[in-house]
């Protein structure tokens, strides 16, 4: 079983799709790097993927930019698009990720390009994970970031983003199950058996213990403080 993670912004989707990909999820033969506070880390994103997407994204005239990133009218562009453009490198890519089965797809432009995909995808050989973060979580990750919310605008723009998703999923008969990173990492045992059962899938906590670095709570203290100077600093350029 073939697997996809969507996603509404930061939420642990590398990690678990690193955790996936040691579990023998094939995530491409060549996937993104990037920089971030503690350094360079895999995202686990196949670099053809994320070409095909801005590609798509290109060809829709839709842009993947602040609250642009999540228009659902922007999915329903990408749907009608199928029928009008040339697809024969997207089923080649398809052709490919299927020869290296299970696969697993991850970058955050899936969120609209989804909405192509599901055209040229064997659905019933597809899963999708929606994975998000504790609204609280997130807004001290964004806050850090200097990307400055308040927490109720976060966590009702969330909610509602990731609701709308999940009637999208279901309207259009996809597999797909909800999950908060954070619970996640909380319950791994339980989590790991929930997630097997669903895909279908031999995942271990070996393979987990591969990707994870769990952090100190003095650490976690230091985020959190850092996280309410940073939004005190900020408090009047805030998003509200």
């Amino acid at each position: 079983m073939n697997v996809i993670i969507l996603t509404t912004g930061i939420s642990g989707s590398s990690v678990i799709t690193g955790f996936l990909a040691k579990s023998g999820f094939w995530p491409g033969d060549d996937t993104v790097f990037k920089d971030n506070l503690t350094g360079k880390y895999e995202t686990y994103e196949n670099k053809k993927l994320v070409d095909l997407n801005n590609s798509l994204v290109k060809e829709a005239g839709v842009e993947f930019e602040g609250k642009a990133r999540y228009d659902a009218n922007a999915r329903d562009k990408l749907n009608d698009i199928y029928a009008e453009i040339d697809t024969t490198k997207y089923n080649k890519f398809i052709e490919e990720c299927n020869s290296h089965s299970p696969w697993i797809w991850k970058d955050p432009r899936l969120f609209l390009t989804i909405g192509f995909w599901r055209n040229c995808l064997d659905l019933n050989n597809t899963k999708v994970i929606v994975l998000h973060r504790n609204s609280y979580e997130l807004w001290k990750s964004l806050t850090i970031k200097r990307i400055i919310y308040s927490y109720r605008y976060l966590k009702n723009s969330e909610d509602k983003t990731r609701y709308e998703l999940l009637n999208y999923l279901e309207s259009n008969n996809f597999s797909f199950i909800s999950l908060e990173y954070d619970q996640f990492t909380q319950d791994l045992v339980t989590s790991i058996n929930k997630l097997n059962k669903f895909i279908g899938s031999n995942l271990k906590k070996e393979n987990w213990d591969e990707i994870f670095q769990s952090t100190s709570k003095f650490s976690r203290y230091k985020r959190t403080l850092l996280a309410y100077l940073i939004y005190i600093k900020n408090y009047k350029s805030r998003i509200k």
